[in-house]
C-alpha cells in the first residue's frame, strides 16, 4: 500500500525529527555527524532549503529547515537519509535500515512558537514509547507545557502554532486535496500563509 503523501509549504519553518531505528545508534562519532549535516547543507544548496538549526544525538536529530519550494523538503531529507545510510552501513560493515521509517515534520509558526521549538531543541524530551530510558517518564512528567505540546503535536506531524495558524495549515490541506473551496482575488488564490521565511538562527 502507498504511503500517503504529504503536504508540504514554502517558506515555513519545519521542524525535523528522525531516529534510528528501534532508537538504536545511527551517529558513532564526529565524523559522522559532520558527513550527515555536509550532506543536508548540500542538497539543501540544491533544492534551496534553508538549514537553520540543528542538534544531533546518537541516536536521533531534530533540524528546522525552511524551503523556498513545497517539494523540497521531502527531496532533501530523502536524499541525505539515503546517503547516509549507505555510508553507515559500509563504514560499519552492518546492513538493513538505518532509520525508523519516515522522519516527523510539523510546520512551525515563526515568532515566539519558534523561539519555543529552538530552545526545546536543546534538551528534548521524549515519550516512552520512543525510548527505553526509565528518566523519561520523570523528565516529561516535570516538563512544561509548551514542550509537552511540542512533543505531541511533532510526532503527529501536526502544526505548532496558536490557533489561527493551525487552522491555516489545515485550510492548506483541505485545498491541496481539493476538498474544499477558497477565496479567490484577482491574482488567484488568496494567500492563506506568509510567504516570508520565518526567523532564522544560526
Amino acid at each position: 500500500m502507498p504511503r500517503k503523501a504529504r503536504n508540504y509549504f514554502a517558506n515555513t519553518p519545519y521542524l525535523i525529527f528522525q531516529f534510528g531505528h528501534n532508537f538504536q545508534p545511527c551517529f558513532f562519532e564526529p565524523l559522522d555527524y559532520q558527513f550527515f549535516i555536509d550532506l543536508v547543507e548540500t542538497n539543501g544548496v540544491q533544492y534551496q532549503v534553508q538549514l537553520n538549526k540543528y542538534q544531533l544525538f546518537n541516536n536521533q536529530f531534530f533540524m528546522v529547515i525552511t524551503a523556498a519550494h513545497s517539494h523540497s523538503i521531502p527531496k532533501v531529507l530523502q536524499s541525505s537519509c539515503s546517503i547516509y545510510g549507505r555510508y553507515v552501513n559500509d563504514k560499519y560493515h552492518r546492513t538493513g535500515s538505518l532509520w525508523q521509517g519516515r522522519h516527523k515534520a510539523s510546520p512551525v509558526q515563526a515568532g515566539q512558537f519558534l523561539e519555543a521549538v529552538y530552545e526545546f531543541m536543546e534538551t528534548p524530551i521524549l515519550p516512552r514509547q520512543f525510548n527505553n530510558s526509565k528518566n523519561v517518564e520523570a523528565q516529561l512528567t516535570s516538563a512544561d507545557e509548551l514542550s509537552t505540546n511540542i512533543i505531541s503535536r511533532l510526532l503527529k506531524n501536526q502544526a505548532i502554532g496558536d490557533s489561527t495558524f493551525l487552522q491555516t495549515v489545515n485550510n492548506h490541506k483541505l485545498v491541496q486535496l481539493r476538498k474544499t473551496i477558497v477565496p479567490r482575488t484577482r491574482n488567484g488564490l488568496m494567500p492563506l500563509l506568509s510567504d516570508k521565511p520565518g526567523i532564522m538562527r544560526t
